[in-house]
């Protein structure tokens, strides 16, 4: 969702690859415990970028009622 801020409010400018690019900064999203999701990826053994793709894709569906 922060990136999602970032872009103008709209899930739909969202890329993986943008959400990745901030990944590593931990001031961006702070409240986001990346170790919680990177360990969710790798139990459902899928490599990250694709588990974020198929989060993103989820909470595109649902833009709406985020207001994103």
């Amino acid at each position: 969702m922060a990136t999602a801020l970032v872009k103008g409010r709209k899930l739909g400018n969202v890329a993986v690859e943008s959400v990745l690019k901030k990944w590593k900064q931990k001031s961006f999203a702070k409240g986001v415990n990346r170790q919680d999701i990177e360990h969710g990826a790798e139990e459902l053994g899928i490599p990250l970028k694709k588990h974020i793709g198929i989060v993103l894709e989820g909470m595109k569906e649902i833009s709406a009622e985020l207001g994103l």
